[in-house]
């Protein structure tokens, strides 16, 4: 909100250090050491400025647009000198597949899950089910959107 008591619209630029957001989730002790800031996006392989690249190669759209979040007004530089770790949590919307940094956490999060739970799957099986889920939870929530707009289109 502004000095004045407006807010910033959808789309509107709000370039003031404090009004920056660059976490969606915030980690207050990330791997024993400094908090993180999670930032999710979803992204697409099927966009028409990224098709080719994405037939010859299933990671460059997650992997661009990791490097783009992370440059992004400079972000990852300005969580790094604020103290943060920066990671973007990229989805791709129609494959479901994570991106590297991402893939890293979850897969960090199913093993310290493991361990909590007393699990004896291993670390990597665990990390499987949870991308797994986050997959089929993203196409379920997908196909809700497709028909909310079928219905509200009259078909």
């Amino acid at each position: 909100m502004y000095e004045d008591g407006t807010r910033p619209g959808v789309g509107d630029s709000d370039d003031r250090p404090e009004a920056r957001r660059p976490a969606d989730v915030y980690i207050p002790r990330w791997r024993s050491g400094p908090p993180a800031a999670w930032d999710f996006a979803v992204t697409s392989g099927l966009r028409d400025d990224v098709l080719l690249s994405s037939v010859m190669d299933r990671e460059a759209v997650l992997t661009n647009y990791e490097d783009f979040k992370e440059n992004f007004k400079s972000t990852s530089t300005q969580c790094q000198q604020s103290g943060l770790s920066f990671i973007p949590m990229i989805m791709e919307a129609s494959g479901g597949g994570w991106g590297k940094q991402a893939r890293r956490v979850w897969s960090e999060l199913a093993k310290k899950h493991s361990l909590a739970a007393g699990e004896l799957t291993s670390d990597k099986d665990s990390a499987i089910q949870t991308l797994q889920r986050l997959s089929i939870i993203l196409h379920r929530e997908n196909a809700r959107a497709i028909l909310r707009r079928s219905v509200g289109a009259g078909g």
